[in-house]
């Protein structure tokens, strides 16, 4: 039987995937979603997208940090 996937199955995902023990009680009843990945797949080719600011920018600004909800 599957223990129903919330919150606490990203969680429970990563200690699978790399052997951790529990945290606590949001992840131990979880499901660990291995369900929803193929880990042992060979990766899917990088295909960079076009931006309008490249990495530079965002390496040189020096701006404080905002919460994305301030605008």
């Amino acid at each position: 039987m599957h223990s129903r996937p919330y919150f606490g199955s990203i969680l429970k995902l990563i200690e699978t995937t790399f052997a951790l023990p529990s945290l606590g009680y949001a992840d131990r009843a979880a499901d660990d979603l291995s369900d929803c990945f193929n880990l042992t797949q060979s990766p899917s080719t990088f295909h960079a997208i076009a931006a309008r600011l490249d990495a530079t920018f965002f390496l040189n600004d020096h701006r404080p940090p905002v919460d994305p909800d301030d605008d």
